[in-house]
């Protein structure tokens, strides 16, 4: 896809995991065992926020990959709690017409940054490829 714009590629960072579990989480599992299993977590998520998809890859053994395109998207969504605030982290939902992933929630660094990127990119696809929502 020649006029696809990467907006982000990588791995979710660790302090997304830290927070987007909740800080109970963590002093349930104690200080440690928590930051691992964020650390474990954080490894074996890839993500990849273009302007046409969002591709999604877990797991480190198995790997299973959701890609979104980003005409069949219906709506989005960001959520923050007060800690998720504080640490610029948040969890992003997509709302889609994919049979697949009809509803895709993640974690991910600064929520309403992306959140904007990925509405903006949904109206442009969804207007090149003349697509409309018929109830």
């Amino acid at each position: 896809m020649a006029d696809e714009t990467i907006f982000y590629e990588g791995r979710i960072p660790t302090r997304v995991f830290i927070f987007s579990h909740g800080f109970f989480w963590i002093v349930f599992l104690g200080w440690n065992v928590g930051l691992l299993a964020a650390f474990f977590h954080s490894f074996t998520w890839h993500i990849r926020i273009t302007s046409q998809r969002l591709v999604l890859s877990r797991g480190f053994i198995s790997r299973s990959v959701e890609e979104i395109e980003y005409y069949r998207v219906s709506d989005t969504s960001a959520e923050q709690n007060f800690l998720q605030r504080l640490a610029g982290v948040g969890t992003l939902t997509l709302l889609s017409d994919d049979l697949t992933a009809p509803k895709l929630t993640f974690p991910v660094h600064s929520p309403y940054e992306f959140r904007e990127k990925i509405r903006t990119s949904v109206r442009e696809e969804r207007s090149k490829m003349r697509t409309v929502n018929v109830d």
